[in-house]
This record gives C-alpha cells, sequence and structure tokens, in this order.
C-alpha cells in the first residue's frame, strides 16, 4: 500500500487523468499531506468528477477532521452529479451533512446579488 501511495503521489504531480481506484489512495494521502498538497489531491479528485463521488461520498461518512472538509469541498465543486448518492446515503441524524452539501452546491448557482436581494440597475 505504501508504494501504491508513493506513485499516487507522482501522479498528483503530473498532468495525468486518474483512474476511479486511486481516489481511497489520493484520500489516504491527505492524512500526512502539506496544505499545498492537499490543494493538488482536491483539484485533482474534482477533476475525475463523477468518478470520484461513490468513494467521496463514503470518505464523507467515515472520516473526520480536515480530511471531512477536503472531501466536502470536492463534492461541493464536483456539483450536481453528488445530489443523488449523498441523499441516498445520509439519512436520520446524519442528513444534515447531505443537506449543507447539496445546499451549497444549489447555493452556487444562484448570483449574490440574488442571493442578497440586490438589484442591478
Amino acid at each position: 500500500m505504501q508504494t501504491a501511495l508513493k506513485e499516487n503521489i507522482k501522479l498528483i504531480k503530473s498532468k495525468e487523468k486518474f483512474p476511479k481506484e486511486t481516489v481511497p489512495y489520493l484520500l489516504q494521502a491527505l492524512e500526512t499531506a502539506d496544505n499545498n498538497m492537499k490543494a493538488r489531491i482536491e483539484n485533482k479528485i474534482v477533476e475525475m468528477g463523477e468518478n470520484a463521488v461513490e468513494d467521496l461520498v463514503i470518505a464523507l461518512k467515515n472520516t473526520g477532521g480536515s480530511i471531512r472538509g477536503t472531501v466536502a469541498m470536492a463534492l461541493i465543486r464536483i456539483g450536481n452529479d453528488c445530489i443523488e448518492p449523498l441523499k441516498n446515503v445520509f439519512y436520520g441524524e446524519k442528513r444534515w451533512v447531505a443537506d449543507y452539501i447539496i445546499n451549497e452546491i444549489n447555493g452556487s448557482k444562484i448570483s449574490v446579488c440574488t442571493r442578497n436581494n440586490y438589484s442591478i440597475i
């Protein structure tokens, strides 16, 4: 696993597309990454788009701290492809997690002027 992790860190720095199977390794790399590397990992995951959603939703449910924050931000940035998987996984007391992310996704589609009831003349 350590060798696979090192190989995936090399990929993070490259321009190559990642296969879906790398998401768990990228998430593991977040544990020891500095802020610059965390940003790169998040960007690579977002580039994967819908292919990363299933692993991200599972990670959101099972992680905490800064990793969970990075996962949530990646889901928000990926957008609409995350909405149904979030609704299907989070329910009951944890439903607020899905609702928060879904509201952020939907809120990012509303202009700031509309959100704040400003009118532009």
